[in-house]
């Protein structure tokens, strides 16, 4: 990566939305959110990975809260495909 401005203002865009998000959990998760949210991880993974961001960023944790999908375990056509 040459340039990284362009990444940066992209993820300054997404975080924008997830600052907007309301609280969770959620019955379901809109489009928007869930797409700032990856988008998100990807961005910070390939500025960290190219060196692009400080150490001082780099050496920061997260803390993490998980929810259990409200969505019923046959519901999914992936987990009911075969192999």
């Amino acid at each position: 990566m040459y340039e990284s401005a362009p990444w940066r203002t992209e993820l300054l865009k997404h975080a924008l939305v997830l600052e907007e998000a309301p609280y969770w959990p959620m019955d379901e998760v809109p489009f928007d959110l869930e797409r700032s949210l990856y988008y998100s991880a990807v961005v910070l993974r390939k500025l960290i990975e190219d060196g692009k961001l400080t150490d001082k960023f780099c050496a920061q944790s997260l803390s993490l809260t998980t929810h259990k999908s409200l969505a019923p375990d046959s519901s999914s056509i992936w987990r009911n495909m075969p192999g």
